[in-house]
């Protein structure tokens, strides 16, 4: 599937293709992949980085939202590092709260 994912980015670009049913940060989750690949057998991996940095010339990560320094800053302050991160409200605590108390009992 992986391999096949690369050749239609290749062929076609990046429109309509998704990973695991996502296709935000698609580049991204493609070279996350393509590491994990790496790590497990690196020899079938370096052959999928090499196809994964050509595409990543065409098809740049770019910046994901926040950088490193921003990240580290935000986390020491206590503050979410990140804007797709957000604590539960009250509302979300009762209903998860309700719904372990009918578990409970």
């Amino acid at each position: 599937k992986f391999r096949a994912l690369l050749y239609q980015i290749e062929q076609s670009g990046l429109e309509g293709k998704s990973w695991h049913g996502k296709s935000e940060n698609l580049m991204a989750s493609v070279w996350g992949y393509a590491n994990f690949i790496k790590m497990v057998d690196p020899k079938k991996g370096d052959e999928y980085m090499l196809k994964v940095k050509a595409l990543l010339e065409k098809y740049p990560i770019g910046n994901l939202g926040v950088t490193t320094n921003e990240f580290r800053e935000k986390s020491a302050q206590g503050e979410q590092p990140l804007e797709t991160q957000k604590e539960n409200t009250e509302e979300e605590h009762s209903f998860v709260d309700n719904i372990l108390n009918m578990l409970r009992k």
